[in-house]
């Protein structure tokens, strides 16, 4: 087997487990191992990898069970937390969650106006206060999510067409990378919307 394919295979199954984890912990490696159809030395490689990142902690054994007991594994929602920015036609809201999806904190902005320098401004300033109001946590602030009113082009993160800001061929990821060094992502609003939905309902 090549190694791209290798490396694949293991995203996906890292992906199956922590899907499993975050969303029936308790979980045992065995129970994980049943429910993922992987084996019990792949389960076991990928969640101490895991534990070793601080996305997954031992929470003790499991109190009924016969003969020896599992340890049990539990989704460390605090190891690390993510920044979610609407932007509006009047108004910047920015809000701080864990990786469980739970709001840390909030708050929202007026833009005076659409011009894109400011809006910019606009954008990083209630990034950086978001960030001065983040616990400490073991991975941090792992990326920025941006919804843009507009035709956007996720690769690149830029604001292709926004008839409702008036903007034409912005590239906006770009304008906030220079500010600010994290991972940003940006979409339409109605896309990120869509996910929020699929993920948290």
């Amino acid at each position: 087997m090549r190694t791209g394919d290798q490396t694949l295979i293991k995203e996906l199954n890292k992906n199956i487990i922590m899907n499993l984890i975050r969303n029936q912990s308790p979980i045992s490696r065995a129970q994980i191992s049943v429910e993922s159809g992987l084996n019990k030395a792949t389960v076991s490689s990928i969640v101490d990898e895991f534990i070793q990142e601080g996305l997954v902690i031992e929470l003790g054994p499991a109190r009924s069970a016969i003969g020896r007991r599992p340890r049990m594994l539990g989704f460390n929602a605090t190891a690390g937390y993510a920044i979610g920015v609407e932007l509006g036609i009047e108004y910047v809201h920015v809000l701080t969650v864990d990786l469980a999806g739970r709001v840390v904190s909030s708050h929202e902005s007026p833009l005076p106006t659409t011009d894109v320098r400011s809006v910019v401004a606009e954008i990083v300033a209630c990034i950086k206060e978001e960030i001065s109001n983040i616990p400490d946590s073991d991975l941090g602030i792992i990326g920025v999510g941006l919804g843009v009113p507009g035709l956007v082009d996720f690769s690149s993160g830029n604001v292709l067409y926004s008839p409702n800001l008036g903007w034409s061929d912005v590239p906006l990821r770009a304008y906030l990378e220079a500010h600010i060094n994290l991972p940003i992502f940006i979409d339409n609003e109605a896309n990120t919307g869509a996910l929020a939905e699929q993920l948290f309902g």
